[in-house]
């Protein structure tokens, strides 16, 4: 697997816990995955949002204030992903633990 495709799947989960504690935007997520390490440009967050608003895990609605943006709140069908990632990932970590570095 290609480290691209990792990181991928790291920026998704990324989003999905961070919706979880509440509404999020494009802009606001990329300053947090690059305080994280992550290179993440606005314009690739809003696809990923996007991709998983099709998917069912986020729904967006339209903020009108000095200027329009798309927040995104975390559906039930995310909150579950969401959940499942997170026990998924708590076990391989205790797995990769146990086996030392």
């Amino acid at each position: 697997m290609e480290p691209k495709e990792i990181y991928r799947s790291l920026i998704r989960l990324h989003i999905l816990f961070d919706a979880a504690k509440g509404p999020i935007d494009s802009g606001a997520v990329a300053g947090k995955l690059h305080d994280r390490g992550f290179i993440a440009n606005p314009a690739s967050v809003r696809q990923t949002l996007r991709t998983l608003e099709s998917k069912g895990y986020l729904v967006s609605n339209e903020v009108r204030k000095s200027q329009a943006r798309r927040m995104y709140s975390i559906t039930p069908a995310g909150r579950l992903r969401a959940r499942d990632a997170k026990k998924k990932i708590g076990d391989l970590i205790e797995m990769f633990g146990s086996q030392g570095a």
